[in-house]
């Protein structure tokens, strides 16, 4: 059946497509309504125009060759398949489109029919396109795309291509199985499938690549299973992978530099801890070394249950919060103090302690070293007391040998003059001179005397030092406290003082079956001592022997007293006062 001609135009006119018939000369001859609306002109305006006018002016001279060559050999095909096609609108802006040609026999001779598809959506997706893989390609990471049914690669980026070292072409040839030699096929769709059965959206883990030189990378890769834009699309799965050699070869340094540090924690000869103070009033230890254990007496799990507030003695408390406040606050980045620490059983150690915040300061955490002064300082303690002994004795010696002689011979010279004296008053007070020079040599002979007998440096130290020498009648050793400035204690109080704390502990020894004791001195106005123990106790009934008589005799001398009875949780507390001032 023929199709009437005016059907046929109307199939043209209905087309989404601009349609133009040209003649062989190159002249439009008729358009259909989408050519006005793609060009903005009227048909009146086109028809019998040459068809370059709606091309831009650049390309006109070259279309006019192209339509000549065409013209020789018609056959329909896509115009310029290989070309970039751009036409113009009546305001003169170009849009690209793509033409087909087909040529037909009319009455009037030979003319083309042109379709015309303004494809000005499909080059935007296209640089979009281009744009994103440009993106791609230019990322470090490797971007791998597979079919999750023969895992072949379908698409791998450039930064893959550099992280195998293969060409694009050998990837397309390759499965992940053949560049994951952790893995067989078995156990990589395993590991595929809760992607697949949609249990999962991603999935990232750790494996190694093995380049094309055969050398083993250490990667990181995400998988994802994306639906694809286009239903109409196969679906892939996308790896993203990136080399992590610098991460591994950190973390290797690390754990070295780590496991160093520990090997020289653990093996100090001197304590040494860590401790958070984040709160300065606790400062909780989270690691000590067993140098450190040994030193407090504790054991590792006891000593990390305990702050360093918890350890330093009383009278140190204050500065050593102080320090730790100063070095949170980032005003100093270390510190060193000479302080009192607290043995496990109780008595006192002398300890220089080294502190330094770890890291740039912001952290909450110090490295500390301790090391034990008990033995240096009573060395020092020593030392003091010999170059005093020395000094006494050259004072001695001048005394004797120079002042005593002078006033010895002094005294012979006024004596003499007696004679020749016939005043009794004045031979009454020459005589008084002689006998006040001689009681002025006795006087400087004791002096001489006591010179010569040893002394201490300190009160403290005598404190400490009487102590010390009843440690091993005890079998340990008691702890000490003290409190105020035993240095202010007067010279009459110390004298009954000393052999007081000797006493105590003495009966504490020889009586009591105690495991510890405790020695507290408090220095103010008063001088007030107590002994405790955690012995058998006393019997408030039974009569007061010898011992605490002397006890109570040497306190009332000094204007105070003394008592003793059994202690709330056992044991017993001896308590003697004294009084500082006269």
């Amino acid at each position: 059946m023929r199709v009437p001609s005016e059907v046929a135009w109307a199939m043209v006119e209905s087309s989404p497509d601009g349609m133009l018939l040209v003649d062989e000369d190159g002249v439009l001859v008729r358009i259909n309504q989408q050519v006005e609306s793609l060009f903005g002109l009227s048909r009146d305006e086109l028809i019998g125009s040459p068809v370059e006018r709606l091309l831009p002016e650049r390309f006109r001279d070259r279309h006019t060759s192209h339509r000549h060559h065409y013209r020789s050999a018609p056959e329909p095909r896509a115009m310029g398949a290989e070309l970039n096609l751009w036409a113009r609108r009546s305001d003169g802006t170009e849009f690209p489109v793509e033409v087909s040609l087909s040529p037909v026999t009319t009455p009037e001779g030979q003319c083309v029919v042109a379709t015309v598809r303004d494809v000005t959506a499909r080059h935007e997706a296209e640089a979009e396109f281009h744009a994103v893989l440009h993106t791609v390609d230019s990322a470090r990471d490797g971007v791998f795309m597979f079919d999750p049914d023969n895992l072949r690669f379908t698409y791998v980026n450039k930064g893959a291509i550099r992280q195998m070292g293969y060409s694009e072409d050998e990837l397309l040839e390759l499965t992940p199985v053949d560049i994951k030699p952790e893995f067989d096929d078995r156990s990589f769709r395993e590991l595929l499938k809760p992607l697949v059965d949609g249990e999962a959206d991603s999935h990232t883990f750790t494996t190694v690549h093995r380049r094309k030189d055969r050398r083993d990378v250490p990667v990181e890769v995400v998988l994802g299973y994306p639906e694809p834009a286009d239903n109409g699309r196969p679906r892939r799965m996308v790896a993203l992978v990136r080399d992590i050699t610098e991460r591994v070869e950190a973390a290797r340094a690390r754990e070295a530099s780590e496991a160093a540090f520990r090997a020289a924690f653990e093996g100090a000869p001197v304590g040494m801890a860590i401790a958070d103070f984040s709160d300065p009033s606790h400062r909780q230890i989270t690691r000590a070394n067993t140098a450190l254990c040994e030193l407090l007496g504790y054991d590792t799990n006891e000593l990390l249950a305990l702050g360093f507030a918890e350890l330093t003695h009383p009278d140190d408390t204050v500065s050593s919060q102080e320090w730790a406040h100063r070095a949170q606050r980032g005003e100093i980045p270390r510190f060193a103090l000479e302080k009192r620490y607290v043995h496990a059983d109780g008595h006192e150690i002398w300890v220089w302690v080294h502190a330094a915040v770890l890291g740039d300061g912001t952290a909450n955490t110090m490295l500390i070293h301790v090391v034990d002064l008990t033995e240096a300082r009573r060395a020092r303690r020593d030392e003091s007391r010999l170059r005093v002994l020395q000094d006494r004795e050259r004072l001695a010696e001048d005394l004797h040998d120079l002042i005593i002689q002078r006033l010895f011979a002094a005294g012979m010279g006024v004596q003499s003059l007696q004679g020749h004296l016939d005043d009794p008053v004045a031979r009454d007070r020459l005589q008084r001179t002689v006998d006040e020079l001689d009681r002025a040599i006795t006087d400087l002979r004791s002096a001489i005397f006591r010179l010569h007998t040893p002394g201490t440096t300190a009160v403290r130290d005598e404190i400490e030092s009487t102590v010390d020498s009843l440690v091993s009648s005890l079998g340990f050793r008691p702890r000490l406290t003290i409190s105020g400035d035993p240095e202010k204690i007067p010279g009459m109080v110390v004298e009954q003082l000393l052999p007081t704390i000797s006493e105590g502990l003495t009966n504490v020894a020889r009586h009591a079956r105690a495991t510890a004791a405790a020695i507290e001195l408090r220095v103010g106005d008063d001088i007030d001592l107590t002994i405790t123990d955690d012995g058998i106790g006393v019997d408030p009934c039974a009569a007061e022997g010898h011992g605490l008589k002397n006890l109570r005799s040497r306190a009332e001398r000094v204007g105070g007293t003394s008592g003793i009875k059994p202690a709330v949780s056992g044991g017993s507390v001896l308590t003697w006062h004294a009084k500082g001032r006269s």
